[in-house]
């Protein structure tokens, strides 16, 4: 599954879970359960929690094929590298 795919569904996940927990959550107050209240609450923490998870993760694995693909030329050295005036940024000396 793509990204996008996979990003769109787990939205679709999250929101039939918050709606289904925020309806929950509705008829414990309006029956004044305050412990299913409370409970449900929670149930709502976990659900921001996993999606969280869910998207460092993601971003975690990313990352991590960013750095593995990315290539540097084994003859270009620390020293090669300097701040280029006026800038703030730093560029392969050449020459």
């Amino acid at each position: 599954m793509t990204d996008s795919k996979q990003d769109s569904s787990s939205v679709s996940e999250i929101e039939q879970q918050l709606q289904a927990h925020a309806s929950g959550l509705k008829a414990a107050l309006d029956n004044g359960d305050l412990n299913s209240a409370m409970h449900t609450i929670a149930e709502l923490g976990e659900v921001r929690d996993r999606s969280l998870y869910r998207e460092v993760g993601r971003l975690t694995r990313s990352l991590h094929e960013a750095l593995r693909d990315f290539e540097i030329d084994p003859g270009t050295t620390a020293h090669n590298f300097g701040l280029v005036e006026g800038t703030g940024t730093f560029a392969l000396e050449t020459g």
